[in-house]
C-alpha cells in the first residue's frame, strides 16, 4: 500500500507500506503417539488435537524507505531532508507441533539512510596552453596535456546505520504425561539479540575517467 496516496501530492511525500499475514496448519492422520491407531478414532482425540496438530504463524509490517522527494527546483543541498530515507520493520513467528510447546520469535529492523551526489567541478590547468596549437605538427600527441583534468573534491556520500533485534522464546513439550509417566516442566530457553550497524560510503570522480571509491561497515 502507497500510503502517501492520502497526502497532497506537493507534499512530495513516499510511504510504501507491506503487511503480510500467513497461518498454516497440518493435522496427523495418525495418531503421532501411537502410530498403529488412527487419529479420528482414537479415543481421546479431542484432547489431543491442540497437541499433535502442526501450527505456524507469520505476520510482518514494514515501513520501507520512507522519504521526501523534492517538489521545487531549486538546487540539491547536503542537509536537504529529501537526501534521507527511513525504514522500519516489525516481525513475528510462532508455531507448536508435537515436540515443542510453542516457540515465538520476533523481529524488529530500523534503518537511516543518507545519500548525496556532490556537483562534480573539473578543474583543467592545461587547458588554454598557448605552446600547443592546432597548427603545431606536434599538437595531436599534446592533445592529452590539454584535456588533462582534476576533480579533487568529494563526488557522493552515502552512510547507513541500522538497529535489528531479535528475540525467541522457546518451551519444549513434555510427552511423559501422555505416556502414563511423571510430568515434567521444561525450562523456557530465551535467546535476546541487539545488532548495530553502520557503513559510509565516500566516492570521489578524480577525473572524468579515473573514480575511487571508499567504503567502511562495522557491526556491533
Amino acid at each position: 500500500m502507497k500510503l502517501d496516496k492520502f497526502f497532497p501530492q506537493n507534499w512530495g511525500l513516499e510511504i510504501p507500506f507491506n503487511v503480510s499475514i500467513s497461518e498454516q496448519f497440518t493435522d496427523p492422520k495418525y495418531n503421532p503417539l501411537d502410530d498403529d491407531v488412527l487419529f479420528d478414532e482414537d479415543p481421546r482425540k479431542d484432547e489431543l488435537k491442540d497437541i499433535v496438530r502442526t501450527y505456524a504463524q507469520q505476520k510482518s509490517f514494514t515501513f520501507s524507505n520512507v522519504r521526501k522527494i523534492k517538489t521545487n527546483n531549486k538546487p540539491a543541498r547536503f542537509y536537504d531532508i529529501s537526501n534521507f530515507a527511513v525504514s522500519f520493520m516489525y516481525g513475528d513467528t510462532y508455531n507448536r507441533d508435537i515436540y515443542t510447546a510453542y516457540n515465538l520469535t520476533k523481529q524488529i529492523r530500523t534503518s537511516v539512510n543518507y545519500n548525496y551526489n556532490f556537483r562534480p567541478n573539473y578543474y583543467q590547468p592545461l587547458k588554454d596552453w598557448r605552446a600547443v596549437q592546432d597548427t603545431v605538427k606536434s599538437a595531436k600527441y599534446l592533445k592529452f596535456l590539454k584535456e588533462f583534468n582534476v576533480n579533487p573534491l568529494p563526488a557522493r556520500f552515502s552512510f547507513r546505520t541500522e538497529i535489528h533485534r531479535t528475540y525467541s522464546e522457546r518451551q519444549y513439550r513434555d510427552l511423559n504425561q501422555y505416556f502414563g509417566g511423571s510430568s515434567y516442566l521444561f525450562p523456557i530457553a530465551f535467546s535476546n539479540n541487539f545488532l548495530f550497524s553502520w557503513q559510509y560510503n565516500i566516492g570521489f570522480d578524480l577525473t572524468k575517467s579515473l573514480r575511487l571509491d571508499y567504503t567502511s561497515a562495522t557491526r556491533t
